[in-house]
């Protein structure tokens, strides 16, 4: 580290630099740069949440392995999100740039079980939360939440390490200080007034949970629905409208309510951010919405309410940013709409993949990729829109929600789904769920 380098470290941290070192257990001269986390950082660092991503690449015979290995060392050189760790200084969440080299473990012994050492092993506060491991001719990385998102994990096989391998160009994205440092600069008047305006009124969230309980998903059930999208003329970019209503339906039925609360996952990016829009790191959050589902509302009313009220969260992507504890504090109905314990998620239809020739994917292939997870929300729901169908995951908590009213709740989402995607846009909705078979059960 230069001594400029250090001497700007001093000056934002006085103190920090040597105790965030030693919580990391490296040397003061290994510490690159300190700034602190956004908000969804610290929700996913948390000692009650954990989630790691591990990505599992096979290598055919003609695979070169150490040339892989020599890529993504170049991609984490180039992107100091995956040299980072975080640690908690004081009262302060802070993110420890580091100067390591990366390395990757030469392991013995069998994937499956890697991945049976790995659920014991806690990837926190102080520990790297980017790894990389070789088992035979299988290459793992282990990568923590809070430090890529989906995207990012796409972007790091696809269009960074991939790219390195097959002699092209690396790109050269923007720091995720960059990104953070947009977010710390949020106009928080107008923050406040952008989030005070989208909850009033009541609020009901379901399912309901004492305040002092912590969520403890274990279970998933899934469930995959075939769809006629094309023959009913919706666009595949327009099925998240149709989807997320039909979510507002199916709670507002459990809830037994017209006004409800539940939290939806975005992306966080977007061409107003500039170059930090591209930064390889953690920019989705998980927002709460308000809901209203009137008893005069037609199918088109809620249809496109959803619709504009997600274009009006994308226009506003900083303002995505602000914590739940600044959402709930603008008025009441936020602050009960902030407690959400039911999350919507529809992951983007692209698979992670690797861009190979068909010569090339004989020899280097994306084997799985597997989320491994403890904390979160009584109840998870993620819609995957592959091809005309949907696959459905429903992560929840069974001291919540026992397994046949998880089932029921995959059911009724089916059901206003479908009626939403079938019905005439000016029907109204009363009319569809009177027809709803799993409404009283």
């Amino acid at each position: 580290m230069t001594q400029s380098k250090s001497s700007t470290l001093e000056a934002s941290y006085p103190t920090a630099v040597t105790e965030v070192a030693k919580a990391c257990h490296i040397l003061d001269a290994q510490v690159e740069d300190v700034y602190p986390c956004t908000p969804q950082q610290i929700q996913q660092i948390s000692e009650d949440r954990c989630e790691v991503f591990h990505l599992i690449l096979s290598f055919g015979p003609n695979g070169d392995l150490e040339r892989w290995i020599r890529s993504v060392q170049k991609v984490v050189s180039m992107n100091s999100i995956l040299r980072t760790r975080i640690v908690r200084h004081q009262s302060e969440f802070l993110q420890i740039v580091t100067t390591e080299e990366h390395t990757t473990e030469y392991l013995t012994g069998d994937v499956e079980q890697f991945l049976s050492d790995e659920k014991a092993f806690e990837t926190n506060l102080g520990t790297p939360l980017f790894r990389t491991a070789v088992i035979g001719r299988r290459f793992v990385a282990t990568i923590h939440h809070a430090v890529m998102d989906y995207w990012s994990l796409n972007s790091f096989l696809r269009g960074d390490a991939a790219m390195l391998y097959l002699g092209q160009e690396p790109i050269h994205r923007a720091a995720f200080k960059d990104f953070v440092s947009l977010c710390a600069g949020i106009d928080r008047a107008k923050a406040d007034s952008f989030w005070a305006a989208r909850f009033r009124g009541s609020a009901s969230i379901y399912p309901p949970m004492p305040a002092s309980a912590i969520a403890r998903p274990s279970e998933k059930l899934e469930k995959t629905i075939t769809l006629n999208l094309m023959s009913r003329g919706i666009a595949e970019s327009h099925i998240a409208w149709y989807a997320e209503a039909a979510w507002a339906l199916t709670i507002a039925t459990y809830a037994d309510n017209e006004s409800i609360a539940y939290g939806i996952v975005m992306s966080g990016r977007s061409s107003m951010l500039g170059d930090a829009g591209n930064t390889m790191g953690p920019t989705t959050v998980e927002l709460p919405v308000l809901v209203t589902v009137q008893p005069s509302m037609t199918v088109d009313a809620l249809v496109k309410g959803r619709a504009t009220a997600l274009r009006e969260l994308k226009s506003n992507p900083l303002f995505l940013q602000y914590s739940l504890e600044d959402i709930a504090a603008t008025n009441n109905t936020a602050r009960i709409a902030s407690k959400f314990q039911s999350l919507f998620n529809i992951v983007p239809p692209q698979s992670i993949s690797l861009p190979t020739t068909e010569e090339e994917s004989k020899s280097i292939s994306l084997e799985r990729v597997i989320k491994r997870s403890h904390g979160g929300f009584a109840l998870t729901f993620l819609c995957r829109l592959v091809d005309e169908s949907i696959i459905l995951e429903a992560l929840y908590d069974p001291a919540v929600l026992d397994r046949d009213h998880v089932d029921r709740i995959l059911n009724q989402f089916e059901h206003d789904l479908r009626t939403l995607i079938e019905s005439e846009m000016a029907r109204e909705l009363p009319t569809i769920r009177n027809r709803n078979p799993e409404k009283n059960r």
